[in-house]
């Protein structure tokens, strides 16, 4: 046989012995990036203002990330990746993206502990919210039930985690995702991201770390209102101003309540899409114009009194909110946001909360 006649042969070979791969591999159908500048306080706790911050802990010094993640409808082939500017300095400029595994003792009934199976406790989940600054409006009261279940196997005594087995499993073919917030201080992260399996979000960058003045967090005052107070940065086209306490106890030997308040800046009762985190629908324009975010000039908001008076502990979170981007082409929907968060949380004197 001739070298060329081998030569081709060797590569009819390698060609098919990649088709299978090609074959199942699944093109995105929405890929959602995300660029976060991200400053996170230290708990602040009445009378412990100068504790050591704890290793592993929040130190208030802000982080830059980004984040991807790509859904499928059948399972795709790795490696997945979205290719992200050179100046994130990222190796190979990519930001890899994993299907999630199903770790041993999350599949099926549990494992046992060292005072055999562990269950989780009934568990009634309430949240109060409201919404509005300076006047508070609702509350809208919502309730959820969860029965308690087997442990997956945290091998500790007397701790009872849910069986996640089933929720991963589902999860496991569909959906990657992955981050990375090891990125150079005051990287730009301006350019394209482009994902392999397809979809690019055209970004304009980081935002610059919000810096907030107000509140002190060790010396909230819920009873009269708690004024918060930032520094305008570059870039936001508006803010969201968001406040959750929370108090867990247990209604009985085999019951657990959990009860939340949320409060949120918005102008109207506050759609779903914006309670873990400003969810873009329409526009940003419409959004301002419609009370959903604050406009990107203010520099302050009031949360109402009354709200929080009996909760053990508070977070309060400023979100700025950039240019997003959005795409609908070649059968991949995009959603590229760009924010910049600060959250603070502070332990409450007054330890009261719900019977």
């Amino acid at each position: 046989m001739s070298r060329i006649s081998a030569l081709s042969v060797m590569f009819i070979l390698g060609v098919t012995a990649l088709m299978p791969a090609f074959a199942q591999q699944q093109p995105t159908k929405t890929l959602y990036v995300t660029l976060l500048t991200k400053t996170q306080q230290p708990m602040k706790i009445p009378g412990m203002e100068n504790m050591p911050a704890m290793p592993g802990m929040p130190t208030g010094a802000p982080t830059w990330n980004v984040i991807g993640r790509a859904k499928y409808d059948q399972k795709p082939v790795e490696p997945l990746f979205v290719t992200v500017p050179a100046e994130l300095k990222l190796p190979n400029n990519k930001l890899m993206l994993h299907l999630p595994k199903v770790m041993p003792g999350e599949q099926g009934q549990g494992e046992e502990g060292e005072q055999g199976p562990g269950t989780t406790k009934n568990m009634e989940m309430v949240n109060k919210l409201y919404w509005h600054p300076d006047e508070a409006k609702g509350p809208v009261t919502e309730s959820l039930k969860i029965k308690g279940g087997k442990m997956s196997g945290t091998g500790m005594p007397g701790m009872a985690m849910p069986d996640l087995g089933n929720i991963i499993a589902e999860l496991e073919g569909h959906e990657a995702s992955g981050s990375e917030s090891k990125l150079p201080v005051n990287v730009k992260g301006q350019g394209n991201y482009v994902c392999n399996t397809g979809g690019t979000a055209t970004l304009d960058g980081f935002l610059p770390p919000l810096q907030v003045t107000s509140p002190d967090m060790s010396k909230l005052t819920p009873e009269t209102g708690i004024l918060v107070k930032w520094q305008p940065i570059t870039g936001a086209r508006g803010y969201l101003i968001s406040a959750t306490g929370m108090n867990v106890g247990n209604a009985d030997e085999d019951n657990m309540k959990m009860t939340s308040i949320s409060w949120f800046s918005t102008l109207v009762q506050p759609p779903m899409r914006i309670r873990g985190g400003y969810q873009q629908e329409t526009t940003i324009a419409d959004d301002l114009a419609n009370g959903i975010l604050l406009p990107g000039n203010t520099t302050s908001c009031k949360i109402p009194g009354g709200i929080f008076n009996d909760v053990m502990m508070l977070m309060i979170r400023v979100e700025a909110v950039g240019n997003d981007f959005y795409s609908k082409t070649g059968g991949t929907t995009v959603f590229g946001t760009i924010r910049s968060e600060w959250d603070g949380m502070g332990m409450m004197m007054n330890m009261g909360g719900e019977e």
